[in-house]
């Protein structure tokens, strides 16, 4: 940052003498020049005994603030309280050292804060309830190690938040109660490892928030009832996370299509949130089932391409309330006319409220998923049928007076498969008297009643069957 000439500029040895000299005699000379600039450029601090401590300093009210590049100890620093002007203050490239960096409650004015490309070791980092002006505020490439994090209260004004290519550790990072203001806040790229990540109860604005390309490794993403202009997840990273939006407020577009590695989200949260415009979901594969009960949507949810299944507990128990997290996607998936997508999640929603089933229910239950997938398939029940006519030929062709059939010709054959045929279509107009003649070639004029009692067993299994191909290709050819 360039330092606006035709100003007093306090500096070097001058600007190090009057910090030494204590709070007092620093804020009474920047008020007697409230358009000074104040550079401490390049300083190194990091032989101070103790923390450094810029705790309720005053800066010159209109002019600029460099600290670029300074150099802070293990010690920590302290600039809470501390109150900057209308000008830019630039803190990029900034080590903060390993110690406790605390911002909490300082004031900056409208111009740029910039701490772009700085370094903050072990020790926690609070920006909490500091109060940020109109002005772009620049966090991009910024490292943190594995402290927390703490931006909680914090304010922002008008301007860019730029939050890119930022590296958080291991350690918790605190956003919660945070007001962002209309300028876009970006979190493109930026890398959340293990620890929480709260946002509770943020609110951002018309500028939108955007989080595409963002890694967040593992833990807790809380959203809970944050307030949301426009949001972008859209190609995130995501590790075994679980991410809770519950009573969140989206008053611009959601946008969380394509998110890379969904399958790694542990549980994803929409309950009792309220969505303004449209929501997309398209094209990820999870592992769990999004909840999206009790929301309110106003416009489309897109859910092309979406797939999620039940998540099974050690017990082999999937958990139930994913019964009614199906449901409330298949009523999407109806309104959007996507009838296919809404039988897979019907079908889900089935196995899943299976296991509260028991007895008969659960073995009629079982019976039809493994015979037709709850009506879906056609292939299923038609092999079924396959392999019905094939065994009601063999039975029949054991049951036959005529002894054993391998030593009754081709014709034998025949006679057995052609009224096992004649069972399945019953319908068919020539199939009475085919089913006349080929039991009396078995059988003779005088059939006896094990051969009607298993024919009749036969064809209700064949009607049961046919029926359920004809459900299927309901279900496949539905406008």
């Amino acid at each position: 940052m360039n330092i606006q000439l035709n100003r007093t500029v306090l500096t070097g040895d001058s600007a190090i003498h009057k910090f030494l000299a204590g709070r007092d005699i620093w804020n009474e000379y920047v008020e007697q020049y409230p358009e000074a600039n104040v550079d401490f450029s390049g300083v190194d601090f990091s032989g101070a005994s103790a923390m450094t401590d810029f705790f309720n300093f005053l800066f010159p009210k209109k002019g600029d603030v460099d600290f670029s590049g300074a150099i802070f100890g293990s010690k920590g620093v302290d600039f809470s309280g501390a109150i900057f002007g209308e000008g830019h203050v630039d803190f990029s490239g900034t080590n903060f050292g390993g110690g406790r960096a605390a911002f909490s409650g300082t004031s900056f004015g409208d111009g740029w804060v910039i701490f772009r490309h700085s370094t903050f070791g072990g020790g926690d980092v609070d920006f909490s309830d500091a109060m940020f002006g109109a002005g772009t505020v620049d966090f991009s490439n910024t490292k943190f190690a594995d402290g927390v994090v703490d931006f909680s209260g914090a304010t922002f004004g008008a301007g860019t938040v730029d939050f890119s290519n930022t590296k958080f550790a291991d350690g918790d990072v605190d956003f919660s109660g945070v007001m962002f203001g209309d300028g876009m806040v970006d979190f493109t790229d930026t890398t959340f490892s293990e620890g929480m990540v709260d946002f509770t109860n943020a609110g951002f604005g018309d500028g939108g928030v955007s989080f595409n390309g963002a890694s967040l490794s593992k833990g807790l993403i809380s959203f809970v009832k944050v307030t949301f202009g426009d949001v972008d997840l859209a190609g995130a990273f995501f590790g075994d996370v679980a991410m809770d939006f519950k009573y969140a407020r989206f008053l611009g577009h959601a946008d969380f299509s394509q998110i890379n590695k969904a399958s790694n989200i542990s549980s994803l949260s929409f309950r009792h949130c309220v969505f303004e415009r449209s929501l997309d979901l398209s094209d990820n594969r999870f592992s769990c089932i999004p909840d999206l009960t009790n929301t309110k949507l106003t416009y489309q949810v897109s859910l092309d391409g979406l797939v999620c299944k039940a998540r099974i507990g050690e017990e082999g128990i999937p958990d139930l309330k994913d019964g009614d997290r199906l449901c409330r996607l298949k009523e999407i998936a109806e309104s959007n006319k996507n009838h296919s997508q809404a039988l897979d999640f019907h079908i889900q929603e089935m196995r899943v409220k299976r296991h509260t089933l028991s007895g008969l229910n659960w073995f009629i239950d079982t019976i039809f998923d493994g015979v037709s997938e709850y009506g879906r398939s056609v292939t299923k029940p038609l092999r079924w049928l396959v392999r019905s006519w094939y065994l009601f030929g063999l039975m029949y062709s054991c049951l036959s007076i005529y002894g054993d059939p391998f030593k009754s010709g081709i014709e034998y054959f025949w006679s057995a498969f052609l009224f096992s045929t004649a069972q399945i279509v019953p319908f068919v107009a020539v199939s009475r008297a085919t089913s006349k003649s080929s039991a009396e070639a078995l059988f003779g004029s005088d059939i006896p009643h094990y051969v009607f009692t298993a024919s009749l067993v036969q064809g209700l299994i064949s009607f049961v069957l046919l029926f359920l191909v004809g459900l299927a290709l309901r279900n496949r050819f539905r406008i």
